[in-house]
């Protein structure tokens, strides 16, 4: 018996080269990035023999851009990292009539167009209109893609694109509400995971939040192309969810101009009353309500350069609620508590020196006892409105306000069959105010993003074609005063000993009356989150007799 002596160096060169086959198997059959998707397909004669050498263009019906490729030995051809759009593909060989198919690519998607070619001059040509259902034969990912007819055609109140995601089977969405915490406003979860478990992409570029996993930029709705939600056996390069990847993809611009404009607009005075309303229009609550932006996008260089452009505005005046509290009297406000009942026990107000414990004669406080911060206090305080309760005397009904800016630039360039680049700048401001009862007490919730995005696709041959990301987000959210006269102390122009706030708005006072009713002045500090985020992302796709390989890495970096 012969024996040999394995060394520590040989066991480790083959745990890395085990290490990379697995690697090389979990992209097998998903060559196309998170924005992109392919087109793969084989070519054969009448009597189902493959034909190698045939000649497969793949032009898109939007721009016009062509891709060129030739079957290989085995009769295969693949398309690789296409922009998603329709396409219209052919096939051409000597000998036999040219055929023609038209092939809708989703983000995320790899479509198959097969050929079988018939004999006749390359001048003939068969056009095929009759295609099967699209069934994902290519790889064991599980999702939907949600299509541009869905988007522009489907009722959404807010206009929000992932209200659509809630049409994928194993998903569940709560009613959209306006916190900071809710992905613009829109709970999805899916497969009984939490929604925060969900990771989002746009145009390639990561969007979600580190802090709450929430997305980070919704584009306005007449700017969204497609998405795809993908909820179950997703491909390795997806790594950090444990929920759904949603990965959104805006339009670009065509061979000719388009463009859109649009308003919606609400009103107290357009709606229905109320059924059991009986009183006047013009004393329900104001509700105000208008959202309207645009889109232009068209051809700089035709079948080579294209610009896309969107903006969006929403305003909303929120009726708000009523607020019941107390407020001191004018005899009060000027030391006078003669007249003032205690509202725990019910007899009058016995007024003591604080100094002295002694009781003050007449209840009412001398002119030098009352200081010029007290005075303020009172000057602040709004006088009572309400006669129907002695003790809570001030009813108080402020509506808040909601508002969103959005825009989205995005150029394609194609430099020649080798190299085409896509650059996106897309910026999104959330701000949803929260009345206090006051002025002072108003809140800002704080939703900021700015993301800056690039691909670059490059083919060396093709059979092996590289695709790179890369993109900056700075990305903010939280809470704010909404009165903050650029960082003005409120309490220290008051009066106030500036140690008891440092921070810029309002420090936080309360007073409290019976059944712990009180009257706040101010709110509680600033609460900011900022995170920028730089993301590169490579793919590179080599195809192989009968083998797609794909090869890639994440650096992914948030602070």
């Amino acid at each position: 018996m012969e024996m040999h002596q394995v060394s520590t160096e040989d066991l480790m060169n083959t745990a890395k080269q085990q290490l990379l086959l697995l690697s090389l198997l979990a992209g097998l059959g998903w060559a196309q990035s998170n924005s992109q998707g392919a087109i793969v397909g084989t070519t054969t004669d009448q009597s189902g023999a493959v034909l190698p050498g045939v000649q497969i263009t793949a032009t898109s019906v939007a721009t016009g851009i062509q891709n060129e490729t030739t079957t290989g030995p085995l009769g295969d051809y693949r398309f690789s990292f296409l922009a998603p759009g329709q396409y219209s593909v052919t096939a051409t060989h000597e000998g036999f009539a040219r055929q023609a198919v038209t092939a809708n690519v989703g983000v995320g998607t790899i479509v198959r167009t097969d050929f079988k070619m018939q004999v006749g001059a390359t001048s003939q040509e068969v056009i095929v209109t009759d295609t099967a259902v699209a069934i994902n034969t290519e790889d064991s990912s599980k999702g939907d893609v949600i299509g541009s007819e869905a988007i522009s055609h489907l009722p959404l109140n807010g206009r929000e694109f992932l209200q659509l995601a809630a049409l994928e089977p194993g998903a569940v969405s709560g009613n959209p509400k306006r916190g900071v915490h809710g992905s613009k406003g829109v709970d999805v979860s899916f497969n009984g995971a939490r929604a925060s478990f969900n990771s989002y992409y746009i145009n390639g570029a990561a969007n979600t939040d580190p802090l709450y996993n929430q997305m980070q930029s919704s584009p306005a709705l007449d700017a969204v192309s497609e998405f795809r939600v993908m909820t179950n056996m997703y491909s390795a390069q997806y790594g950090r969810s444990g929920g759904a990847v949603v990965t959104i993809v805006t339009k670009q611009g065509e061979n000719r101009f388009h463009g859109t404009a649009y308003e919606y607009h609400r009103n107290k005075a357009l709606d229905g009353l109320p059924y059991f309303y009986s009183g006047q229009r013009n004393k329900l609550p104001l509700y105000l309500f208008n959202q309207y932006g645009g889109t232009i996008g068209g051809p700089i260089i035709k079948r080579k350069t294209f610009f896309f452009f969107s903006t969006e505005f929403f305003h909303q005046k929120k009726p708000g609620q009523q607020i019941v509290t107390f407020a001191p009297t004018d005899a009060e406000r000027h030391g006078d508590v003669s007249q003032t009942i205690n509202p725990f026990s019910g007899q009058p107000v016995v007024l003591t020196d604080p100094y002295t414990q002694q009781p003050i004669a007449g209840n009412v406080l001398p002119s030098s006892m009352i200081t010029p911060v007290g005075q303020k206090l009172m000057d602040l305080w709004p006088s009572p409105n309400y006669n129907g309760d002695p003790f809570l005397n001030l009813h108080l009904f402020r509506g808040g306000l909601y508002t969103q800016k959005k825009y989205l630039g995005r150029v394609d360039h194609h430099f020649s069959d080798k190299d085409s680049i896509t650059g996106t700048y897309d910026f999104n401001d959330y701000d949803n105010t929260s009345p206090g009862m006051n002025i002072w007490g108003d809140k800002t919730g704080v939703d900021h993003n700015r993301t800056w995005a690039g691909t670059w696709t490059h083919v060396f041959t093709p059979r092996l074609v590289n695709d790179f990301k890369t993109s900056y987000a700075s990305f903010q959210s939280g809470s704010q005063f909404t009165l903050s006269d650029n960082g003005k102390n409120f309490c220290v122009t008051w009066g106030i000993n500036a140690t008891t706030n440092t921070l810029p708005g309002t420090c936080r006072l309360l007073m409290y009356t019976i059944g712990y009713q009180r009257y706040d002045i101010g709110n509680d500090g600033d609460f900011k989150h900022h995170n920028n985020s730089y993301y590169l992302k490579n793919n590179l796709v080599w195809v192989k007799s009968a083998h797609t390989l794909l090869f890639g890495g994440e650096f992914t970096r948030d602070m």
